[in-house]
């Protein structure tokens, strides 16, 4: 907290002033994170029809607002520490469940192999894209834009199949 505080400028007290414990102002961060790459994607889909230039659309709205390295930073949690409260699993759980459903509703569109479960096919592409941040250069390498076209061309391949 004393790091945070000082980043920003301000006594570490005044961050409680905001935020009641340091697993509050975690809640907030990934909650707008998330939030924040909800809004390009809505952004990028909005008076879009066609399905593969909507999930198009929406692959390259994701990598570019995760790899966003102008203003608010976007954290995306891979796993919850296992100390927070059920409490804050629930939100958390509740926001990332709400991300995955739009991009479900994004693949049921296609026509996908006989027995393909959507919500898992989500779940392994936003796996997949929001663990770029660990591997990712920005200096050096693909752009996110040139990642994200990578990505999707893997992905059409497998529906291609």
């Amino acid at each position: 907290m004393r790091d945070i505080a000082a980043e920003v400028g301000i006594m570490p007290a005044s961050l409680y002033h905001h935020f009641s414990s340091k697993e509050d102002l975690l809640v907030s961060v990934v909650s707008e994170s998330v939030a924040k790459i909800q809004r390009a994607v809505d952004a990028a889909i909005e008076d879009i029809e066609e399905p593969w230039v909507r999930f198009t659309a929406a692959i390259l709205a994701h990598v570019e607002a995760l790899l966003d390295r102008e203003g608010f930073q976007v954290l995306v949690m891979l796993t919850l520490p296992p100390e927070i409260s059920d409490t804050a699993r629930a939100s958390l759980i509740s926001h990332r469940n709400e991300y995955e459903r739009r991009f479900t509703s994004l693949l049921s569109a296609f026509n996908t192999p006989d027995g393909t479960d959507q919500r898992v096919l989500a779940n392994l592409i936003l796996g997949m894209l929001n663990s770029i941040p660990i591997w990712y250069k920005v200096d050096g390498g693909s752009s996110p834009r040139e990642i994200g076209q990578n990505i999707l061309s893997l992905v059409k391949g497998a529906f291609a199949q």
